[in-house]
């Protein structure tokens, strides 16, 4: 992490937390005027996951906390953006409603968490180098949206 500029880093990462928030948010406003599609219930969780992490990640300084909250934001994003393709066809339920805010809580007190306990937290930089669950969080979080963009793309394709 050498070389980071820490405000504007920080800067950056919160004005995208508030970008991801601000979107789940419109996309819940328009579920509940009906014009939501139904797996769009997945993706404004996984930008809530994702913002509220982030959130956290660039309120704190460099080290392996930060790490974490970044790693977990991805992963968590991606997760709730690959369970779109649970979503074809289902009926609306007031899970749709509830999730999102349950998705919200659970990542700010995951991000509390982290922040407080951080020896509870896997090692994620050693050396100045990720390890090895660094790498796997992050590449499991990155094949999620991978896996999700197919979904969004077919859905998309087939009008």
């Amino acid at each position: 992490m050498m070389g980071l500029n820490v405000p504007l880093h920080s800067a950056v990462e919160v004005f995208g937390a508030f970008a991801a928030i601000a979107t789940a948010v419109l996309l819940a406003l328009l579920q509940k005027e009906r014009q939501f599609a139904s797996q769009n219930v997945w993706a404004a969780c996984g930008l809530l996951g994702m913002g509220v992490l982030d959130a956290f990640h660039g309120a704190i300084a460099p080290g392996n906390t930060f790490v974490w909250l970044r790693s977990a934001a991805t992963l968590v994003g991606g997760f709730f953006f690959m369970l779109a393709w649970l979503q074809d066809g289902r009926a609306r339920t007031a899970a749709d409603k509830t999730l999102p805010v349950l998705t919200a809580l659970t990542a700010a007190l995951a991000g509390a968490f982290s922040i407080v306990f951080p020896n509870a937290l896997p090692l994620m930089i050693e050396r100045g180098e990720f390890t090895v669950a660094a790498g796997l969080i992050n590449v499991a979080g990155g094949l999620f949206f991978l896996i999700a963009s197919l979904r969004f793309f077919l859905g998309w394709r087939t009008g």
